[in-house]
């Protein structure tokens, strides 16, 4: 499995992980993602990538994870694969508060400001029809990439690029799905000071696609 991880300093690459760091060119997570999709997946005979961000390091063992993702993707419907997510989208593009009580699915282990963890879990397990995953770590076909679907580099922080990528991902006709692995994310989840601004950069671009919210299975693209 290749995986895609964006750095700020340079880093030397493994066998498998490719990081991607700050340049006068990528100056955003977005860029660096793509970047890394035209370099380093395009051509690759993978049939999936994982993108994740640095402070996500993977518990389920290397042999166990690569049987349940090769498993999964085997459906060919499968665009964009997670950990945790929602069923629905709301049309706040906000999916984990408050409609994560109602509408979240799977499980993530996440940290604390302190340096301790506690499980994010909703209904873990294995689901398919999924609205959007959050993007701490999340898995794309080659087949999405192959069609041309691309992170959008107008929302060039760390919110919304996730869900933009599986709304274009139900948009084409994937499903996503959030898959039982298990992952630790030390992230504070700070919201930026510019998040409204992405927030309507995304809103403004999906309102146009939909004829209504919230996004989900049904959801008619136009």
């Amino acid at each position: 499995m290749i995986e895609i991880v964006a750095v700020k300093e340079p880093r030397e690459d493994t066998d498998n992980i490719h990081y991607i760091a700050d340049s006068d060119e990528l100056t955003s997570m977005t860029k660096k993602y793509n970047y890394a999709i035209e370099h380093f997946c395009v051509n690759s005979s993978e049939k999936y990538f994982c993108f994740r961000h640095d402070d996500a390091s993977f518990n389920t063992p290397a042999d166990i994870m690569k049987y349940k993702l090769d498993k999964l993707f085997e459906d060919k419907s499968i665009g964009v694969v997670g950990l945790i997510g929602t069923y629905l989208l709301e049309s706040s593009g906000v999916w984990w508060l408050p409609q994560r009580v109602t509408n979240g699915v799977g499980e993530i282990i996440q940290g604390r400001p302190d340096g301790t963890t506690f499980p994010m879990r909703d209904f873990p397990g294995l689901h398919k029809h999924i609205a959007t995953v959050d993007g701490c770590c999340m898995w794309l076909s080659k087949s999405l990439i192959d069609a041309g679907i691309r992170f959008d580099e107008n929302l060039e922080g760390y919110h919304f690029y996730d869900a933009d990528i599986c709304c274009q991902s139900l948009a084409a006709g994937y499903t996503n799905a959030v898959i039982d692995i298990s992952v630790t994310h030390m992230s504070v989840g700070n919201m930026p000071s510019n998040f409204s601004d992405y927030q309507r950069v995304f809103l403004e671009k999906w309102t146009k696609k939909i004829d209504h919210w919230p996004i989900g299975k049904f959801t008619n693209f136009k």
